[in-house]
């Protein structure tokens, strides 16, 4: 039979994150999410569902990111019948409303909805109608009312009777304009379309690839050093980027390295902690398993640099034209316009 692993003492439960006893960073929050959003890819694309998705079944470690997830007595076949349906709050509204058994399309509802919590700090059907309904003792929290029979986005766009309210869903208000647009969109369509039709919910592979590149996009705040999100469609529509959420200064564009890799062309914004991966300089897709370059300090201190983690050596060229040949466990302090060839990848950087 399967004996199930304990969990290492180090992973301490997501739940720790909704009331404020741990405060991840953005990169820690980001890989968080995509370590959830890759381990139901996998799930679902062998035919299985996990039928109950909620707050207590995660657990992350506080520094890395990296997820255990818990209870896998609960994942079965897909749309087999059984006696889990899941937790109210996070239940897809067709199985609260018994018309529908757990399947992979309602797991990821209620992926969306562990999402918003962890990164919104709320929860996406519970606004101004909470205070609204009146009480009933079969649903003293409305929780049925909201989530499964009358369902209402906070943030719809067409529908504001939901909106979040000012001195009882402050930290939720505060969290939702940190995250860039792309983010919001994804919320935005699970929580409307694919509110009512399972079709339209934001798929596995969608939030993964969502995680990865706002973990990528993560730059300090030059004044503050607070975190914030690099957006590139505001850079785009020739906009200035978001002022920081933290302390209001409105940030000039970061460095940022223009990658032309085996998955297309990618942005990774420069800032110390960042990291190069296989998945960014090999064709090993999300594989996030092996550091190959990490931004350090410069020689001498000097600005930013790239460390070379690998044993093949990169190629650079300067805008100049000058080259040089960066070995396995050497520094590389980038200069505005140089151009690192890595092998399969190169990349290009605008300081």
């Amino acid at each position: 039979g399967y004996l199930m692993p304990i969990r290492p003492p180090e992973f301490i439960s997501v739940v720790d994150i909704t009331f404020g006893r741990s405060e991840p960073t953005f990169r820690t929050l980001m890989t968080l999410g995509f370590d959830i959003a890759d381990s139901f890819t996998k799930l679902h694309d062998l035919g299985m569902c996990y039928r109950d998705i909620n707050f207590g079944n995660f657990f992350y470690h506080p520094k890395t990111g990296e997820v255990r997830i818990a209870d896998t007595d609960n994942v079965d076949v897909n749309m087999k019948p059984g006696g889990i349906l899941g937790t109210p709050g996070f239940m897809a509204p067709e199985v609260g409303r018994g018309q529908m058994l757990p399947n992979s399309m309602t797991d990821r509802f209620s992926m969306a909805v562990l999402f918003f919590g962890l990164f919104v700090m709320g929860h996406p059907l519970k606004g101004r109608r909470e205070s609204e309904l009146p009480y009933d003792k079969d649903d003293p929290f409305g929780t049925q009312r909201l989530c499964c029979i009358d369902p209402v986005f906070v943030y719809d766009p067409q529908n504001d009777s939901n909106r979040p309210v000012s001195g009882i869903h402050d930290v939720m208000m505060s969290y939702w304009p940190i995250f860039p647009e792309s983010l919001q969109g994804l919320f935005t369509e699970s929580f409307t379309k694919g509110l009512n039709d399972p079709e339209s919910r934001v798929m596995d592979k969608e939030w993964r690839r969502e995680m990865s590149t706002l973990r990528d996009s993560i730059f300090d705040c030059p004044k503050c050093e607070s975190q914030n999100f690099f957006n590139l469609n505001r850079v785009k529509r020739k906009q200035s980027l978001d002022a920081c959420w933290s302390c209001g200064e409105v940030p000039e564009l970061p460095p940022r390295m223009r990658l032309t890799g085996p998955h297309g062309v990618n942005l990774v914004v420069i800032s110390r902690g960042a990291r190069l991966y296989s998945h960014h300089l090999e064709s090993d897709a999300y594989n996030f398993s092996t550091v190959q370059g990490e931004i350090v300090d410069g020689l001498l201190g000097l600005g930013l640099g790239l460390k070379n983690l690998t044993s093949k050596t990169w190629s650079v060229t300067s805008l100049d034209g000058t080259t040089m040949q960066i070995p396995g466990g050497a520094v590389l302090t980038l200069t505005d316009g140089c151009k690192v060839q890595f092998g399969r990848a190169e990349a290009e950087f605008k300081l």
